[in-house]
């Protein structure tokens, strides 16, 4: 009687211990694999914030690489009416609007049937065309180039550039030099929403006689700096990365230009390689905006 009562105490002692070491290890099971969910759900990488990354520009002139269209769900009520008020709020608010329908590494394709688009592909159509009525390689979708962004703009606003004052982007800034009804302002000066950012480039050392063409953009906001704090030019553009959601090809991919203030260039001034006012890409210098006067 008491090796059986042994027994069945033993046995029972065991059935316990074996509850134990399974109830252990399936809430091992159930936690692992919540934590294998939650990660799964945080994957999906979400856009970084980053003001004037510097990014080496690719070849510009070049550069087809395709990005599947986005999905836009606003054509029919950002139809860019704005004829009213200030001209510089109106480019800005216009520049913003096309910059949000321009998709690729280098903010450069476009859909064709985007109203937002409408007015600036007529111009383009109009004054950048093949023979047989097609779109220039400078308007196309996938090489779209900086000049044709700005004018774009410019034509969409009812404000179109005079062709005169039209060339390559390391043209424009000796073009508007006191042409009348316009301003410029040397890099380092104040600008404002709707003024035209005009880049020098340097030749490229790898291959010294390649030609360089600069760059064009148009200020949409600006944050002046203060004091040892930097400020900030928020730029639309077309055939340069953006740095607002950096190595993307999303919508609306805007660039920062850093600004760095008097008090900052006088601390450094004496440094071996001094720094510039605007700080964007290598190899390319701020020279100025330009700015049409309201009339």
């Amino acid at each position: 009687m008491l090796r059986r009562w042994l027994r069945t105490r033993r046995a029972r002692r065991r059935l316990r211990l074996g509850l134990i070491v399974v109830g252990i290890v399936s809430i091992f099971i159930v936690a692992t694999w919540n934590v294998g969910e939650s990660a799964t759900d945080i994957a999906p990488s979400q856009p970084v914030h980053a003001q004037a990354s510097r990014m080496t520009p690719a070849v510009w002139a070049s550069t087809t690489v395709a990005t599947p269209a986005p999905t836009i769900t606003d054509n029919t009520s950002a139809a860019l009416p704005l004829r009213t008020g200030p001209l510089g709020a109106r480019l800005a608010a216009i520049a913003s609007a096309m910059q949000g329908h321009l998709y690729g590494p280098l903010a450069n394709q476009y859909d064709a049937h985007d109203v937002v688009l409408q007015s600036a592909l007529h111009y383009w159509k109009s004054t950048c065309h093949n023979p047989d009525g097609s779109f220039c390689d400078e308007a196309k979708s996938g090489s779209l180039q900086c000049v044709e962004f700005v004018t774009g703009v410019f034509a969409a606003v009812g404000d179109p550039l005079p062709v005169s004052g039209i060339g390559q982007a390391n043209q424009f800034w000796q073009l508007y030099q006191r042409r009348a009804g316009w301003q410029e302002i040397p890099a380092g000066g104040m600008p404002q929403p709707g003024d035209i950012v005009t880049w020098s480039e340097d030749p490229d050392p790898l291959n010294p006689t390649q030609e360089v063409y600069g760059h064009l953009a148009l200020v949409v906001a600006v944050q002046a700096p203060v004091g040892l704090r930097d400020g900030s030019i928020k730029i639309a553009q077309a055939n340069a990365p953006g740095s607002l959601y950096p190595g993307s090809g999303h919508t609306g991919n805007f660039y920062l230009l850093q600004w760095h203030g008097p008090a900052y260039l006088k601390v450094h001034r004496a440094d071996k390689h001094p720094p510039e006012a605007l700080v964007s890409w290598p190899r390319f210098h701020v020279q100025g905006f330009i700015r049409q006067l309201d009339q």
